[in-house]
């Protein structure tokens, strides 16, 4: 999509979220406890098979306190040509996203898969420009990987923090943005921690998402970066 067309339509989102019956004078601290995930089977049920969906969170893992906006890369290293990719794991800023799902949660996703489809510069021109708009809070923290590759980790500036491991994995859902490349989504996923890491967090949902996925085969050895975005729900006990 053009660069001037891109913006055309975040414009038209970022109003879509204004003019929205439940908007807020100061899109932050918006408390999302209400919804549910359960609700909306097709963002963590595999299209190709409905009997196969993530675990949804249990009465233990407590309820949603927060949805963030991930922008970022999806991140492979390259040995050589024609060798496979291996996972660097990902790394992406996180977004307030909270009173923006509350305001017109439609709006949301496209602000997401908008994300995933410009360039550094452009996007953050995008994020500074929502950010005004619709005054929230950005940016709230990071998304990363610790070690070796294998520990997903969530940092808030708030403090709060979560580092675990993949516990459910579905394809995204049909019609999702297949990223600059045009090679896919990455999946919908549960995260759930890891012991003795010192997790605030009970469980992470990685849904929504648009982008991030690399060739089969390398091209060139080197670090290869994938653009993406997701939304990531975030619950407590």
């Amino acid at each position: 999509m053009h660069f001037t067309n891109l913006f055309t339509v975040a414009l038209l989102g970022a109003s879509a979220v204004l003019a929205a019956p439940t908007a807020f004078s100061k899109m932050t601290n918006c408390n999302v406890s209400g919804i549910k995930l359960a609700d909306r089977k097709v963002l963590i049920t595999d299209p190709n098979n409905s009997t196969n969906a993530l675990p949804p969170p249990t009465t233990a893992e407590g309820k949603l306190f927060k949805i963030a906006l991930g922008v970022g890369t999806q991140n492979f290293s390259c040995a050589a040509a024609g060798s496979d990719p291996v996972s660097n794991g990902a790394y992406a800023i996180l977004y307030d996203f909270s009173c923006i799902f509350l305001a017109n949660e439609d709006a949301a996703k496209t602000l997401g898969d908008l994300a995933a489809q410009m360039k550094p510069d452009a996007l953050n021109i995008f994020m500074k420009m929502t950010q005004n708009m619709l005054n929230v809070q950005y940016p709230i923290g990071k998304h990363f990987f610790k070690g070796d590759f294998t520990t997903p980790a969530f940092e808030f500036i708030d403090g709060q923090k979560f580092y675990g491991g993949v516990a459910g994995k579905v394809p995204a859902p049909a019609g999702s943005y297949a990223g600059q490349n045009g090679l896919g989504a990455v999946p919908s996923l549960k995260l759930t921690p890891k012991a003795g890491m010192g997790s605030t967090i009970t469980t992470v949902y990685r849904i929504h998402t648009a982008g991030g996925v690399g060739p089969a085969k390398c091209d060139r050895p080197g670090i290869k970066q994938f653009p993406y975005s997701a939304e990531y729900w975030f619950y407590k006990a």
